[in-house]
């Protein structure tokens, strides 16, 4: 064994040590950060009427209400309320029929429809 590979694995737990204080030192830095940022959050929801109105939501929150009021900006500005759903994504967008079948596509009635489709896939009339 030479003297470099030797000392490699006594060094290697002082080492060790070092970083992983290092990456606590840095969690605990973080911590403190969030923690001013929630505290932020919190003195903002106690200004904005909007953002304290939501935050009552149960699972919406100070930050989620925040984030809500920062992206939506004005909310009248939104017909209704599932206008304002569909723009988060959390409903479907209305199409109209038209929309939903080419002219090609309009079936003569349902069944005829249902068939005409069956036969296109399989072959079969």
């Amino acid at each position: 064994m030479t003297s470099s590979s030797a000392a490699t694995p006594a060094a290697s737990p002082i080492w060790s040590a070092v970083l992983v204080e290092d990456l606590g030192a840095e969690w605990r830095s973080l911590d403190a950060r969030i923690a001013a940022l929630d505290a932020k959050f919190a003195a903002m929801a106690r200004e904005d009427e909007a953002v304290s109105r939501l935050a009552t939501i149960p699972g919406i929150g100070v930050i989620n209400a925040t984030a809500l009021v920062a992206a939506v900006g004005d909310a009248p500005s939104f017909g209704r309320g599932r206008d304002h759903a569909a723009w988060l994504g959390l409903t479907p967008r209305r199409a109209p029929a038209a929309a939903l079948f080419p002219a090609a596509m309009k079936p003569i009635n349902a069944s005829h429809w249902i068939i005409s489709s069956r036969a296109a896939t399989t072959g079969h009339h």
